[in-house]
């Protein structure tokens, strides 16, 4: 036994304690719901119901709101299947992504949040793992996720993909959300 009057099983039991009352007066810090009937302010340079901006160049990023050179685009609209109306929750995310044909890893990938179908897209440099090079053709593809995950479809996701290859500049590649998994 200690001078204190404290033994050393004892001591370890009142630190736990201690660490025990620390964690517990720390829980409720920062858990209070959001306000929803104040939204936050829309980031500089973006609008509301659109993605952000990239993080290479806009006003978001402190850049002149200039693509950088060697950019890329492809653009066009995202449609449900006529079968899937009405069937998009207001958690449902739309993911939207370019990658080489074949390949699994994004050249470049958009998300939307609670999308109002038809939905206009562009993906452009910056928007994912691509560099600022375009490839020869890129497939594009849509899933709709139920989760919210953008990893492989789950049961119930929505998926669909522009038929054919699509060039670097491209504006007209539309896909139709076709398939439930």
């Amino acid at each position: 036994m200690g001078v204190s009057g404290v033994t050393p099983m004892n001591r370890s039991k009142w630190l736990w304690a201690g660490v025990v009352l620390f964690a517990l007066a720390s829980c409720g810090k920062n858990t209070a719901p959001m306000d929803r009937s104040n939204p936050p302010a829309v980031p500089p340079g973006g609008a509301a119901g659109q993605p952000m901006a990239s993080p290479h160049g806009g006003a978001w990023a402190g850049g002149t709101g200039a693509m950088p050179v060697n950019t890329w685009t492809i653009s066009g609209k995202v449609e449900l299947a006529p079968q899937f109306a009405g069937k998009v929750g207001a958690s449902d995310v739309l993911y939207v992504i370019a990658r080489k044909p074949g390949e699994r890893q994004p050249l470049a990938v958009e998300r939307y949040e609670a999308p109002a179908f038809p939905l206009d897209y562009t993906l452009h440099t910056g928007h994912g793992g691509g560099g600022p090079e375009p490839p020869a053709g890129m497939e594009v593809v849509a899933k709709l996720s139920r989760s919210g995950l953008a990893g492989p479809p789950q049961p119930g996701d929505l998926e669909g993909s522009h038929d054919g290859v699509a060039a670097a500049g491209a504006t007209d590649v539309n896909i139709t959300l076709n398939v439930e998994h």
